[in-house]
């Protein structure tokens, strides 16, 4: 089997809520898939110490199934672990569960640097302006009539509705032009 098994018995407190749970069985890929070792005969809380707190509703999900019958299937984030996993927990009989999982940690890393790119992709064109259309310019002075009929420098004009700055120089045409004795 490629998918992680756990079979586990739950553990209850005298007012009947969930506490922790017993590994009964596992298979080979629940120790290469999660790295844990020897945890048959094991509460989870001590193959995994401090689970109840970091994963309140993994244990209150596994308790459910148990109890109720009904199976679940979720993504969950495993802190202690610091993995990924999709879990599918059935009840074969009152009080016990059957956990098979796949880690997923790969695909939900590559999720979030996709949803990190699609979110400066954004901001990046949120930023981007666009000219398009007809523009009119002056055919001697080169100043251009902007959308209240204001003629303006068209270096101005840029600033204004693209975001670019201007630096100046001469090219070397203007240069002999204006400047003959150089």
């Amino acid at each position: 089997m490629l998918d992680g098994f756990a079979y586990c018995k739950m553990i209850f407190d005298s007012k009947g809520h969930p506490t922790d749970f017993l590994y009964l069985e596992i298979n080979s890929a629940f120790e290469r898939l999660t790295g844990l070792k020897n945890v048959v005969g094991r509460k989870v809380s001590e193959v995994i110490p401090g689970i109840q707190e970091s994963e309140p509703e993994l244990i209150k999900t596994y308790a459910r199934v148990a109890v109720t019958g009904i199976p679940e299937r979720f993504d969950l984030h495993l802190t202690a672990l610091d993995m990924w996993l999709t879990i599918s927990v059935y009840s074969p009989k009152k009080g016990f569960f059957v956990a098979v999982f796949e880690n997923i940690t790969k695909q939900k890393k590559a999720e979030f640097e996709k949803e990190e790119l699609i979110k400066q992709l954004k901001d990046a064109l949120s930023k981007v302006k666009i000219l398009s259309g007809l523009l009119p310019i002056c055919a001697s002075c080169k100043k251009i009539r902007d959308e209240k009929g204001h003629w303006n420098q068209l270096e101005y004009y840029f600033v204004r509705h693209a975001d670019i700055a201007f630096s100046h120089g001469i090219c070397p045409e203007c240069l002999k032009k204006f400047y003959k004795s150089l």
